[in-house]
């Protein structure tokens, strides 16, 4: 498409293209709305990670849901349009001071969001148009780093996928939902994420509990940790 603009002629889809960060991994994952909150669950272990992560919801009503979903063990907050400004600007500076991990919004609550820190994005189902879908995962990958954007979606947005693509100059790498095994090993590896953060003035106070399974399982520590 192309505008005329004084004697400057603009082609708007080249500048779509050149607004789509080079350092955002774009994948996506046929999902069956019903599976939605268990996939989103397995994603958040899979690719968070104990990284920062922003989930988009179409509606207000979606955002709620996954607040109070039990699937979803992260900590968790919400911005949308019925919520005060005032909380809203609580709610974001808490997540860029890392209070919690994911943040949920809708697009009336997200413009203007501009965290470094944001590993993962995650779209509940792709937006109606490819410069909603820029916006979206420009969210990740700031500040020099990079990042991943996953779009949930089914059979009737193929159409919509293949528009964003082409308009956004990008090819998104269609993924499975994780399987059982890997979503085991990934919570294994945040733990010992975890683990790395903890004061080491506490750390002695786990020792006679470590010594005390180590001995019950005869010294073997592989067996001690299965």
């Amino acid at each position: 498409m192309f505008l005329r603009q004084g004697y400057q002629t603009l082609d708007l889809v080249s500048n779509l293209k050149n607004k789509t960060s080079r350092t955002v991994s774009h994948l996506a994952i046929n999902v069956p709305f019903h599976n939605r909150v268990s996939a989103l669950a397995d994603i958040l272990i899979c690719y968070g990670g104990t990284g920062q992560s922003i989930i988009f919801t179409s509606t207000k009503n979606e955002a709620n849901q996954l607040l109070q979903s039990e699937k979803i063990k992260n900590q968790i907050e919400v911005m949308h349009g019925d919520i005060a400004q005032n909380q809203r600007e609580v709610t974001l500076k808490r997540f860029k001071d890392k209070k919690f991990q994911v943040l949920v919004a809708t697009d009336v609550a997200s413009r203007g969001l501009d965290i470094p820190s944001v590993d993962l994005v995650i779209q509940v189902e792709p937006p109606k148009d490819p410069e909603t879908y820029i916006h979206r995962s420009g969210r990740t990958a700031r500040a020099g780093r990079s990042g991943t954007c996953i779009t949930f979606f089914t059979n009737k947005h193929k159409l919509m996928l293949a528009h964003i693509e082409q308009k956004a100059g990008i090819t998104m790498q269609k993924i499975g939902v994780p399987q059982p095994e890997q979503v085991i090993k990934a919570s294994s590896l945040g733990i010992v994420e975890q683990l790395k953060e903890v004061n080491e003035k506490v750390i002695p106070l786990f020792g006679e509990a470590a010594e005390h399974l180590i001995t019950k399982m005869d010294g073997d520590v592989k067996k001690a940790l299965c």
